[in-house]
Parts: structure tokens; C-alpha cells; sequence
């Protein structure tokens, strides 16, 4: 028999004598080698699987789990989801949640991590189980907040009711201290309760909405409307000590209104509607906002590319001085260019930007009290919102932000109720006996018209087809909250996932 060196020798030999043999001998390798690799891609993972429990089945809570542990990914999830989680719009997430733990003498914690089913209209990270999962007697529940269960309410069962900042609420008697009974669904649209931070842990639901201090009273949460405080009422004692040692139970509502993206309007309601006529238009117009003689203007410049629309400039007014801001934070005071801030209009108002970035900034307004206006750059995006809005600063104001006790579409005459919103907002273009807060003047100006949409939602719906997948788009508006999809849609229209990354108001 050859030693091996001999061997060795003699294939070297051949190869010599022979270079084809030595390409199918190299060809044989390379074979070897594909086989060998296809065979532990499949071994490897069923090593691991045992090794590390990926793909172990979850423990059983009930039909609130929607995909398995580790293995699964965004696809078979939105594939199954549907029928998993029946009347929830599927939406793909593998944030971390906390499983409650009722055993006896027990409160550990379990983290484990899913793909979960979310609403696909809101995607905030709340949950709601079954009272049997999280019942626990004058303890904080042990349910972390990263998931969203059903939205249909069982009215029969207490759920865990989750604060606004993600706070736990606590037990009491087999109900969820903080709501009455089970979490009402007319509490908030998202079926969310709250227990806001400037108040007690004890506050309590009445007729479905919860009370809160405002102001010098006991305000509705919802609505800012004045809540009738009746002693043996269904408050809690304790709540209605807290309102009566205020002396008040009426207070000034308080609202909100804002116009973003590829423009759409939140009313002073909440409702929203999308305009996207280009021309100057009146966002708002109030008078005697100091109890006097000064007036407050606000006009929004919008314009139309491509398959969307957008705000390129803002102009506010406040006694004899304008405030314009446009794109990557550009803006004038009185015809003077970054004049420098904080910097005041009207005599006492104060003038706050905020650089957050090369492409974002911030304008605040400060109007006294916590009323501000807040204007947001983003690239060539220009948003506007008002925040903390009082009926004795804004309520008879006029403007696309509509009538501020109903939300109602008014004509100018203050009366004319319009529905469509194309009427609406062709309504509010600036006219040519008002005042133009704008430096320049830019096409079209009144009495021509806004330019019309039409085009604009053609080109929007061709655009559609060639832009960001939605699943891109949802993943960058996780954040986004109950305006998530107006990001989903601005992000698509635009062809931009950084639209997202700015964040709403």
C-alpha cells in the first residue's frame, strides 16, 4: 500500500498529464460544497429553535395573539391576521409587551415578543385584556401597553384602562379604578381611558367621558364642556371634594385646530377634511383677541406638484406686525429676514423658533396662557396649528378651521352652512379687498380662482402606483398616532419616508 505521500504524488502526476480531470475534480468540490451549505440551512434553524425555544407556541391568553414567537415575519402575519384578529384592519408590529401573571401569590413580569395585528387607523401601542388576565386587587396591572386587542368592547367584562402617557391605572373591586365598569367606548375614539397627569388617580368616568380640572373648574376632557358636579351623583367622593374645593363647576372649553401635509384640515370639532386647491387662503381670522383692539390674521399659501399638494408659506398677523414663514425655515418680521429671536408682535406676544434640524423648524406664538400657535417646517412643508384655543380668544372666529362651538363649515355671511370641501375652501381664498400679509404676491391672486384640484387627483392617483409601498409607508407612521393615515397617504403621494420621520404635531 502507498503512503500517503506517494499518494498524493501520483494524483499530482495525473493532474499534470491531465488538466481537464483537474476542472471536473474542482467541479466536484464546488458541488460537494452547495449540497453540503443547503443541507444547514435547514438543520441550523431547528438546532437553534431547540436551543433557544424561538418557535416554542405561546403561552394561551385567549384570541388576542395573532402570530407566533420569532419565526414569523411581516407577511404571514398580515396574511393571517385577519382571521386571527376578525374586525381589526391588519398592521404589522413586533414591539415588546408584558403578559400578566394572575398566579397565586405571583406578580412577576413574562416579556415576550410577537407580531401583532394593530389598528390600522390609530397604531397607538394600547391594550386591552380580558379582566380574567388582569384583575388584580389594588395592585398596578401587569400588562404593558404595546398591543392592541379587538376594538368591539365587551361591555359585560372590566378591561385594563390605560392613561394617556401609558400610565397604569389601578384595581378596585374587580374594576379598573379610573373607569366605571369596563372602559366605556364613547370615552375616546380610540376606546382609550384616560387618567390625565394634572389629576388624581382617582378620576372618574360620568355618562362615558371623563372630568378634569381646567381653568377655575371641572371640565369634560372630550368636549371642554362645563361637567354638573351633583353630590351622591355617579362621581366618586373623592373626585367631587376635589371639584367643590375649587368653588367652580364651569370653565372656558378649550380646542385645538391644524392643517398639515398634503393638506389636510382639522376643524375646530377634531373632524378633518383635505383641501387642495392652490391660491392664498384665510386659515383663520379672530378679532380682539386681547379683550381690546387687537386682531389676529393667519393665511396659508398652498401649492400643487406633481401628484400632491402642499402649504409653502404661512403668514401671521398680529396688531401691525407679520410674521411669514416658508420653506426650510425661511422667515420674515416686518419685512426683515431672520430678524433674530425670541422676538414680539402685537407689543406683548412672544416669537420662539427652535432649529431642530437643517430641514425642520419650529415657530411658537405665545398667546398667554398655554394658547399657542405653532408653525413647523419640514423641507419645503409648512404647517400650522393651533393649540389650548379658549372661546374668549377664538370663539367667533372665522376660517378654515370652521365655526368653534360646532365645527360647522360656515360661508363668509357666518350663516351658509357648505358640505363639499372644494366649496369650502374656494370660499376662504383671500380676497382682493383684504389685506395680503404675504411680501409677494404669487398666481393665482382674487378674483381669479384657486387653481383647481382636478388635475392634481389624477396625477395623485397615477402617482400612487409608482411611489413608496404602503408597508413601508406604515412602518416609518407607526408613530404617528390618530393621524396615521394622513401620513400613510402623504408619505405615498410624496415619494418621501422622511415626511414621517418629522413626526406630527
Amino acid at each position: 500500500m502507498l503512503p500517503p505521500d506517494a499518494w498524493l504524488m501520483a494524483w499530482y502526476t495525473q493532474i499534470q498529464n491531465s488538466p481537464s480531470l483537474a476542472i471536473y475534480l474542482l467541479l466536484a468540490i464546488l458541488w460537494l460544497e452547495m449540497k453540503l451549505l443547503f443541507v444547514l440551512s435547514f438543520l441550523l434553524p431547528l438546532v437553534t429553535a431547540n436551543i433557544t425555544g424561538v418557535n416554542s407556541p405561546p403561552p394561551q391568553d385567549g384570541n388576542d395573539y395573532c402570530c407566533g414567537f420569532g419565526g414569523a415575519t411581516c407577511n404571514p402575519c398580515l396574511e393571517s391576521c385577519g382571521v386571527q384578529c376578525k374586525t381589526m384592519e391588519a398592521f404589522c408590529t413586533d414591539l415588546g409587551y408584558q403578559r400578566c401573571n394572575t398566579g397565586p401569590g405571583s406578580s412577576l413580569n413574562h416579556q415576550t415578543y410577537q407580531y401583532r395585528c394593530c389598528d390600522a387607523v390609530t397604531n397607538i401601542p394600547t391594550v386591552f385584556w380580558d379582566g380574567a388576565n388582569c384583575n388584580i386587587p389594588n395592585q398596578s396591572n401587569y400588562c404593558s401597553a404595546h398591543a392592541l386587542r379587538e376594538p368591539q368592547l365587551d361591555q359585560n367584562k372590566p378591561y385594563c384602562c390605560w392613561s394617556e402617557n401609558g400610565r397604569r391605572a389601578l384595581q378596585q373591586n374587580n374594576d379598573p379604578f379610573g373607569c366605571a365598569g369596563s372602559c366605556d367606548p364613547n370615552c375616546h375614539e380610540n376606546h382609550r381611558c384616560y387618567n390625565l397627569d394634572n389629576f388624581c388617580w382617582e378620576t372618574w368616568y360620568s355618562t362615558g367621558r371623563i372630568a378634569v380640572p381646567c381653568g377655575n373648574g371641572c371640565c369634560d376632557a372630550q368636549t371642554g364642556d362645563p361637567v354638573n358636579l351633583v353630590p351622591g351623583g355617579t362621581t366618586s367622593s373623592t373626585f367631587q371634594e376635589m371639584c367643590d374645593s375649587r368653588a367652580a363647576t364651569t370653565c372656558t372649553p378649550v380646542r385645538g385646530g391644524k392643517s398639515f401635509g398634503d393638506p389636510h384640515f382639522q376643524k375646530w370639532s377634531g373632524e378633518y377634511y383635505d383641501y387642495h386647491g392652490e391660491c392664498d387662503l384665510v386659515f383663520l381670522q379672530s378679532q380682539g383677541i386681547d379683550g381690546g383692539n387687537t386682531n389676529l390674521d393667519i393665511h396659508i399659501r398652498t401649492k400643487a406638484r406633481y401628484g400632491y399638494s402642499y402649504i409653502e408659506s404661512a403668514a401671521v398677523k398680529i396688531g401691525d406686525d407679520v410674521l411669514e414663514v416658508s420653506s426650510f425655515g425661511e422667515y420674515m418680521i416686518d419685512s426683515i429676514s431672520k430678524a433674530g429671536t425670541p422676538l414680539i408682535m402685537g407689543d406683548k406676544y412672544m416669537v420662539n423658533h427652535t432649529e431642530i434640524d437643517d430641514k425642520h423648524h419650529k415657530f411658537d406664538i405665545h398667546l398667554g396662557g398655554e394658547e399657542q400657535i405653532i408653525i413647523t417646517t419640514f423641507k419645503d412643508m409648512v404647517n400650522v396649528e393651533l393649540k389650548h384655543a379658549t372661546a374668549n380668544t377664538f370663539g367667533a372666529s372665522v376660517g378654515l378651521l370652521g365655526d368653534y362651538h360646532t365645527g360647522a363649515m360656515l360661508a363668509r355671511d357666518g350663516v351658509t352652512a357648505i358640505k363639499d370641501p372644494d366649496q369650502f375652501g374656494q370660499e376662504w381664498q383671500v380676497q382682493s379687498h383684504e389685506d395680503k400679509l404675504f411680501q409677494a404676491n404669487r398666481a393665482p391672486q382674487h378674483p381669479q380662482v384657486c387653481k383647481s384640484s382636478a388635475k392634481t387627483a389624477q396625477e395623485r392617483r397615477l402617482r400612487l402606483g409608482e411611489s413608496v409601498a404602503r408597508e413601508a409607508a406604515e412602518r416609518a407612521c407607526a408613530h404617528w398616532g390618530s393621524s396615521f393615515e394622513h401620513c400613510v397617504h402623504d408619505v405615498i403621494a410624496m415619494n418621501d419616508l422622511h415626511i414621517a420621520k418629522a413626526g406630527p404635531f
